[in-house]
Parts: structure tokens; C-alpha cells; sequence
């Protein structure tokens, strides 16, 4: 391991803990136990950004968290379960704001409805990129390797992504208000965009507020989508 200073990373709180009986929640075995979890889990993203997912071992994130290597057994099945838990908040956050999305284009039935629509998703999608900063770095550094043990979660949230985003576009194509592009093309597309201005806006590159970075985005995708005016929907 590197002696360059540890970068601070913001831990993720896992949902999915422990079958152990942690105590009154609160109390100090319970609140022990969260504070272990919160240590695997910020050792963890800091090598992995660092490393790479399947470059780090256990033992690196045991030693990096300052626990015994028995202890992340206690909580943790392997190393793909801990990727798992680091992702859970994140996968459960998107997953609500593009089923509240889908649920709005469905009901769209003009140009502003389904403007409004995608510019919600975005505003409610700015603020989890920020809060969930690292594991949303981790996911654009290691959306497209090989679907490893390790990264299959990841793989897995990203393919879910692109099924989410083809049925907004089916949504939306159902009123008629986007042009008849195969959506697989459209979705890949638009995400692809998605995940670039993440990427440079977490690396600094592209600095701004995050909501009106997403809603220049949606502005422009929805130029090349829509239909233009006075043509006939098919």
C-alpha cells in the first residue's frame, strides 16, 4: 500500500446488516457495530477507487479499516457482499427517483409534461450524485470491466439503469412525443452522456451545481428526441 495521506471519503450506510444481535437500536452494540461497517466501507472505496475493485484484497480493506480480518467476517460474506452493501443506498435512491419518473411520463400527454418529467428525474438525481459521490465514482470507474465476482454488482446496477431508462422511453413514446428511434440507441445514448458529466464534474473538470449541470443535459437530449414542430406523431 501507498503512504501517500488518506483522502477522506464519505462512508455509505448500508441497510443490509448483520444477522448478529446488534442490541437496543442506539445503544452501544448497536452503534459499535455501525461504526465497524462504516470503517470497512470507507477503507473499501478508498482502495478500490485507488486500486481498482478486484485489485484489493480483504485483507488491504481489513488493515485499512484498522479491524481483524475474523470481524469482517462477521458482517460481510466476502468481498462481493461488501459491494453490494456499499451500493445499496445508491441502488435504492435511483431506483425510486426513475420509478416516480416513469410513473410521471406515463401520465404526459404534451411536450411540457414530459419536459417537466425528465427535468424532475434530474433534479431528484443531482443530490444523490453529491451525497453518494464515491460509490457513484466507483460505479463510473468500474461500470464497463469484465463482470468479475466483485464487479457483477456493479455490472448488475448498470444494466438495471439502461432497463429503467428504456421504459422511460416507451413511456414517453406512448404519447407520441418522442421520434420513433430504437430506444436501446436512445437510452445508451442519453446515459452515456449522463455518465460523462458525472465523470467530469466529480473530477472537477466540469464544475457547477449539479441540478442545473443535469437540467442543460436534459435540455439537450430532449432536442434531439422530441418531435419537431407540426410533425404528425406515428
Amino acid at each position: 500500500m501507498t503512504d501517500r495521506p488518506r483522502r477522506t471519503v464519505r462512508a455509505p450506510r448500508p441497510r443490509s446488516l448483520p444477522a448478529e444481535r446488534p442490541g437496543p437500536t442506539g445503544g452501544k452494540r448497536d452503534l459499535n457495530r455501525r461504526k465497524r461497517l462504516a470503517q470497512f466501507a470507507s477503507a473499501a472505496l478508498e482502495l478500490m477507487q485507488r486500486h481498482g475493485v478486484e485489485a484489493v484484497t480483504i485483507e488491504q480493506i481489513c488493515e485499512g479499516a484498522g479491524l481483524a480480518k475474523g470481524s469482517f467476517y462477521r458482517y460481510f460474506s466476502g468481498k462481493p457482499a461488501l459491494v453490494e452493501a456499499l451500493f445499496e443506498r445508491l441502488a435504492e435512491q435511483v431506483d425510486a427517483a426513475m420509478a416516480r419518473a416513469e410513473t410521471a411520463l406515463a401520465a404526459a400527454d404534451n411536450t411540457d409534461a414530459l419536459v417537466m418529467a425528465y427535468a424532475d428525474l434530474a433534479m431528484a438525481l443531482a443530490p444523490v450524485v453529491v451525497e453518494e459521490q464515491a460509490v457513484v465514482r466507483l460505479y463510473l470507474q468500474e461500470r464497463r470491466g469484465p463482470r468479475t465476482e466483485a464487479r457483477a454488482v456493479i455490472r448488475d446496477f448498470g444494466d438495471r439503469l439502461l432497463a429503467r431508462g428504456e421504459a422511460l422511453t416507451l413511456a414517453a413514446r406512448a404519447h407520441g412525443l418522442l421520434r420513433d428511434l430504437p430506444p436501446a440507441v436512445t437510452t445508451r445514448a442519453v446515459i452515456g452522456a449522463i455518465e460523462a458529466v458525472a465523470w467530469s464534474h466529480l473530477e472537477g473538470d466540469l464544475p457547477g451545481d449539479p441540478g442545473a449541470l443535469g437540467e442543460a443535459l436534459i435540455s439537450l437530449v430532449l432536442e434531439g428526441v422530441l418531435h419537431a414542430p407540426g410533425v404528425p406523431a406515428p
